[in-house]
C-alpha cells in the first residue's frame, strides 16, 4: 500500500485527543476535538492499511491493556498529523 496521510490543511493541529477506543485488535479510534471543527473521530485500521475520518465510533471489545495505556499517554495531546504507510501508523503529537 502507498502512503496515506492526514495533515492539518492549514490548521495548526488535527485536534486534541479526548478519548481513545480499541473496538478490536486491528483498529484504534481517537476522538479529537478541534475548536473550529468540533468533535471528530479518527480511525487507524491496521488490517485495511488506512486511516480515515469516520462518522460514528464503532462498538466492540472492552479496553485491553494496550488501549488503556494509549489512553494514559494520549489524553489531552494535540495531534499535528497522522500517516499510514503499509502496516505502519504514525501520529505526530
Amino acid at each position: 500500500l502507498g502512503a496515506q496521510s492526514l495533515d492539518p490543511a492549514g490548521l495548526e493541529t488535527l485536534g486534541r485527543v479526548q478519548r481513545v477506543d480499541g473496538p478490536d485488535a486491528d483498529r484504534v479510534v481517537l476522538e479529537l476535538y478541534h475548536p473550529r471543527h468540533g468533535r471528530r473521530l479518527l480511525l487507524l485500521d491496521a488490517r485495511a492499511g488506512e486511516l480515515a475520518w469516520i462518522a460514528q465510533r464503532p462498538s466492540g471489545a472492552a479496553a485491553d491493556g494496550f488501549v488503556r495505556r494509549l489512553r494514559t499517554l494520549l489524553a489531552g495531546a494535540s495531534v499535528l498529523a497522522a500517516e499510514a504507510r503499509g502496516a505502519r501508523r504514525r501520529l505526530v503529537l
